[in-house]
């Protein structure tokens, strides 16, 4: 009887033991099934971190990299886009009405808001450490007040859809505010050095050289005008202004010697006042500047009329 009992037993322990293995193996399978169906029908991309190298050049261009790393699981086979905002605001939150808005159709949306942007079509390399590099110039930063820091976020869109505005599109990831300091792109002037010749002629024509060091932050790509404003201290208000154009290449961009020159022909008509103030003044005026900078130069009236007298005496 024993051994009857010895011989059903021991298919119901292989049966049962084949039940678990049976089981194990359909459960792993399973598991393995629901991740790959995850992975074709439940995408989960995500924009992992932002970080910003500043004074980038690109193609002679100075600006702002900006090293976005990625998620891109379960996007395998598709066209993706990433793009960037800008804003200025007191509060974190940017809204179509707070975001930069463009003045030359270069960095911008459809709408007309300052971005940058990259297309990716999502290849089986691309796992959860694939970083995008997108470049802004400085000088396409077009900030209305520079009081506030500038704001940037970015969002990722599945192909076909548009990002024209911030708040009205359907985003598939987003990444957390982040901030550039506005002291990056503070316009402000710094005279350094000057330096100048009264009796300096070129071209036959006699006139004052002036040599100008001076620094220009945030205006990169910007060409600007630097003058230098002569009067004749009379309440008359008489005075010539002589300008010269710089080419800014650099969000802060240094400038050592520039030379300015004005012929005395451009001063005479300032010697003829009747008032008794005998000396010419100036002022160096540096652009998008309130404050302008006194040069510590006067020169005579009657040394003008001398060198410009003698000039003509010359040349007869």
């Amino acid at each position: 009887m024993s051994k009857a009992i010895g011989i059903i037993v021991i298919p119901i322990g292989l049966t049962f033991f084949g039940y678990l293995l049976v089981s194990s193996i359909g459960f792993i399978s399973s598991i393995t099934l629901f991740k790959s169906c995850n992975e074709k029908y439940f995408p989960d991309p995500k924009i992992l971190s932002v970080t910003t190298d500043y004074n980038v050049m690109k193609n002679g261009v100075n600006g702002i990299s900006f090293n976005v790393k990625l998620s891109l699981y379960g996007l395998k086979d598709k066209d993706v886009s990433l793009w960037g905002f800008f804003g200025t605001n007191e509060t974190y939150a940017l809204t179509n009405s707070t975001l930069l808005l463009d003045r030359n159709h270069r960095y911008c949306t459809a709408d007309g808001h300052v971005s940058v942007d990259s297309n990716i079509h999502v290849t089986t390399s691309m796992g959860d450490n694939t970083t995008i590099s997108l470049f802004l110039p400085y000088s396409e930063f077009h900030i209305a007040n520079p009081d506030w820091d500038v704001k940037f976020l970015f969002k990722l869109f599945y192909e076909g859809q548009s990002p024209n505005a911030i708040t009205n599109s359907i985003q598939e990831a987003t990444s957390q505010y982040y901030e550039i300091p506005r002291s990056l792109f503070a316009r402000n002037s710094t005279l350094k050095n000057a330096r100048w010749e009264v009796d300096y002629n070129t071209n036959n024509t006699p006139g004052i050289n002036f040599y100008l060091d001076f620094d220009l932050n945030g205006r990169s790509g910007r060409t600007e005008s630097i003058s230098i404003t002569f009067w004749d201290h009379s309440k008359n208000g008489r005075s010539y202004t002589k300008r010269k154009q710089v080419e800014c290449l650099y969000q802060n961009s240094s400038f050592k010697n520039v030379s300015l020159f004005v012929p005395y022909s451009e001063l005479i008509e300032l010697c003829s006042t009747e008032e008794s103030y005998k000396d010419i003044y100036c002022f160096l005026n540096f652009p998008q500047s309130s404050d302008n900078c006194h040069l510590d130069f006067s020169i005579s009236k009657a040394q003008i009329t001398a060198f410009f007298n003698t000039s003509i005496n010359s040349s007869n």
